[in-house]
């Protein structure tokens, strides 16, 4: 088995929309801990019913072990209003995001890590090349370059839920 492959998809179905099968796909997998890096957050993937219940299944499911890190590059589009956003600021000690340390370079379109063991990746969503499911080795590499890059990444404040006394 290559490395990395394709993921199979249904006759005319768009990159985009297999990314967000997949993604879903793969959260659902998860048992304790999915891992996401994404230039932007696209709602058309992860504010997708399908994705965000997999990650509240996730985290009520193992809720003392789940954690869900979410390394977002420009968080301007999800502060304005995105449900996965919504679901990480009402389930906030278990869905925690994060933006790259300032400098740092460019990584995927879109990643994600489920469990150490299972991944899926897609390098360029403006070009929607098709995502690549990743086999455990390889999503073993991918979680420690997503975990040098979350130990130096900052905290995402504009998307935390701020309360007002009362």
């Amino acid at each position: 088995m290559p490395p990395t492959r394709p993921d199979r998809s249904e006759p005319g179905e768009s990159p985009a929309v297999r990314l967000a099968r997949d993604a879903a796909k793969l959260a659902r997998s998860a048992r304790r801990h999915l891992d996401l890096y994404s230039h932007e957050l696209p709602a058309d993937v992860y504010a997708t019913e399908a994705f965000c219940e997999a990650i509240k299944q996730l985290v009520i499911g193992a809720p003392r072990h789940a954690r869900v890190r979410i390394l977002i590059a420009d968080t301007r589009p999800a502060a304005r209003g995105h449900a996965l956003v919504t679901l990480g600021q009402t389930l906030s000690s278990a869905i925690e995001f994060r933006t790259p340390a300032p400098g740092a370079t460019s990584w995927f379109g879109e990643c994600l890590i489920a469990d150490a063991a299972r991944g899926l990746t897609q390098h360029e969503r403006r070009a929607l090349t098709p995502p690549q499911s990743l086999g455990p080795p390889e999503a073993r590499k991918l979680h420690g370059e997503f975990e040098a890059r979350w130990q130096a990444a900052q905290t995402a404040s504009d998307l935390r839920r701020l309360y007002l006394g009362g």
